[in-house]
């Protein structure tokens, strides 16, 4: 009798750690694709920091860095999360210069963002990061460039890792969207409650959801 009852547990257990081994991957969330369905994108992205950026939160070889690497660190989280196979390294950084009294963040990008990175930089794309307080329109984007200021204390804080999730959704298509109303969390409204964010992660709307798998599908950059 005991050996049988250790056979029957045995078996058991098998089967409880198949379930627990399958279970997480082979069944995606609701509403979320089949990874193998959409490529894998690696973002190598040259950084700039400004001097306000430097003075707030440290410079390129020390802080400043740490806290840049941790800020597309949680990008990358938040959309590989939200079903988007994006990864994100750091390439290289560099210093750019914002001229004083320059607040309009469309004039920035027109006239003040720089247009490339160095040759010698392993780079694909690029951010231009401000720290300067007073910024409005605060993120522009546009393939291979994001302009983008630290909203908060941080880098890391929850208002700019949802600008660059923001800003690089638009290289994969997404639309903006100003609606307080709109039905559904969606990190391109601008008018999003909570942050867009449920249960700690960033939400996308499905029509820029379906925008974003084709645009990575279709990814030649």
């Amino acid at each position: 009798m005991a050996r049988w009852l250790m056979v029957v547990c045995g078996a058991a257990g098998f089967c409880v750690g198949l379930a627990s081994c399958t279970r997480r991957d082979a069944v995606p969330r609701q509403g979320e694709p089949e990874r193998s369905e959409v490529p894998s994108v690696e973002l190598r992205v040259y950084v700039f920091l400004d001097d306000d950026f430097i003075r707030r939160f440290g410079n390129a070889d020390g802080t400043g860095r740490r806290r840049v690497n941790d800020w597309l660190y949680e990008t990358e989280r938040q959309m590989q999360a939200g079903g988007f196979p994006v990864v994100i390294r750091m390439a290289g950084m560099g210093r750019w210069r914002l001229p004083a009294g320059a607040l309009d963040g469309t004039a920035i990008w027109a006239k003040h963002v720089p247009q490339s990175w160095p040759g010698e930089a392993d780079a694909n794309c690029m951010i231009a990061l401000t720290g300067r307080e007073g910024v409005y329109w605060s993120g522009v984007s546009k393939w291979p460039r994001i302009f983008s200021k630290a909203q908060a204390a941080e880098p890391i804080d929850v208002k700019t890792v949802n600008l660059l999730c923001h800003e690089i959704s638009h290289w994969f298509g997404a639309t903006d969207i100003i609606d307080p109303d709109f039905p559904e969390l969606s990190v391109m409204n601008y008018k999003a409650r909570h942050f867009a964010r449920e249960d700690g992660r960033v939400q996308w709307d499905k029509a820029n959801r379906e925008r974003m798998l084709q645009g990575l599908r279709n990814w030649r950059h």
